[in-house]
């Protein structure tokens, strides 16, 4: 039994269904909003929402906002998988001035970890602007992106445009290769281009959030979590699972062209990886529910490492033996289902409370 879910007073003792606390109910066992306890016992108060609150109720529009984000994902960090497509068409066409491998592994870094270090920025632009204000504000920025990268010659041109203002994406690996081959280069970027800022743009209309109704406050930064040790624990897991990940999402398409294998077939390779990532994430996180999130994401991260080396390795060669590795990317991705989860049970179990 968890240990902030009060016991019962004996053994044939039920909690109650719910207890009525200031006109707010609450189900036996429920957590308040630091994790107090809120049956079974008087020494520790509620925190109680302010009368008149409005209830959300499931379904309706909701559905449409599930949508909404899902499309979001699918043009945002859909978009950024294909560049495993676009590395490899960089690395064999010499289309790209001053460029060498070194140089567009850099590109793709780059358009993972400035995603990341904007977040403080983004944080505060939801704040400040809205969650739909804000995410128009990408929406540009990622169009603008791609149409930069159709007129780059030189591999500082990439950098801006795929790098600094990089976009995001989910399985677009086969229309990518799809494009580059029937209209070249870049067309392809134009279209994705195109295609982002039509679905995005309208998903930016759809979307509505409740931080307002649930007086949500946005800070960029918590400073007091840089001086705990867990917090520490937790990047350092972020940054080798990331840097496993990025290496392994960019690079599949072009390791199964060295090895012989068509453009075609390492674009299919790509897809696949992009494809067990999708489905696997809502798995990762029932089966987080059920066992423990930090438990799944040791477990999944160390698949993920014996994957790499007993898959990879050994039965890379061939392009069954690749397939198998592709359809194991929900570990080698486990990062993304279990970075929320895990960091606030990580701030509970060194604060006492969830992240508010």
């Amino acid at each position: 039994m968890p240990p902030h879910i009060a016991a019962p007073d004996g053994p044939g003792s039920r909690a109650p269904e719910s207890t009525t606390t200031e006109g707010v109910h609450l189900k036996s066992g429920d957590l308040g909003f630091a994790g107090e306890k809120t049956s079974g016992s008087d020494e520790s108060p509620v925190e109680t929402d302010p009368p008149g609150e409005v209830e959300f109720k499931e379904g309706g529009y909701g559905w449409v906002v599930v949508f909404s984000v899902l499309l979001v994902n699918a043009h945002t960090w859909g978009l950024n998988s294909s560049y495993a497509v676009f590395l490899a068409y960089y690395l064999r066409s010499g289309s790209i001035v001053g460029s060498s491998p070194l140089g567009f592994a850099f590109v793709g870094g780059l358009s993972i970890s400035i995603a990341l270090l904007v977040s403080p920025l983004a944080t505060w632009c939801i704040g400040r602007f809205g969650t739909p204000h804000s995410l128009r504000i990408g929406v540009v920025l990622e169009a603008v992106s791609f149409i930069g990268a159709s007129f780059s010659t030189h591999i500082w041109h990439l950098l801006l445009s795929q790098g600094w203002v990089g976009p995001g994406g989910l399985t677009y690996a086969l229309a990518t290769n799809a494009m580059i081959s029937q209209l070249g280069l870049a067309w392809a970027f134009r279209i994705l281009a195109i295609i982002a800022f039509v679905v995005n743009g309208v998903c930016s209309l759809t979307l509505r959030d409740r931080n307002h109704a649930v007086g949500a406050i946005h800070v960029p930064f918590h400073k007091g979590l840089f001086k705990r040790f867990e917090f520490w624990l937790f990047v350092g897991w972020g940054f080798f699972g990331l840097l496993s990940y990025v290496i392994v999402v960019f690079s599949i398409t072009d390791y199964a062209q060295s090895m012989g294998f068509t453009a075609s077939q390492g674009s299919l390779a790509a897809a696949m990886f992009n494809l067990s990532q999708g489905l696997g994430r809502p798995l990762i996180g029932l089966i987080s529910d059920r066992f423990g999130r930090i438990n799944v994401a040791a477990i999944g991260t160390l698949v993920a490492g014996m994957a790499a080396f007993f898959l990879w390795i050994f039965a890379g060669s061939h392009f069954a033996g690749l397939i198998v590795y592709a359809l194991l990317g929900a570990f080698a991705g486990i990062i993304w289902p279990c970075v929320a989860p895990v960091g606030a049970e990580v701030h509970y179990q060194s604060t006492g409370s969830f992240p508010k």
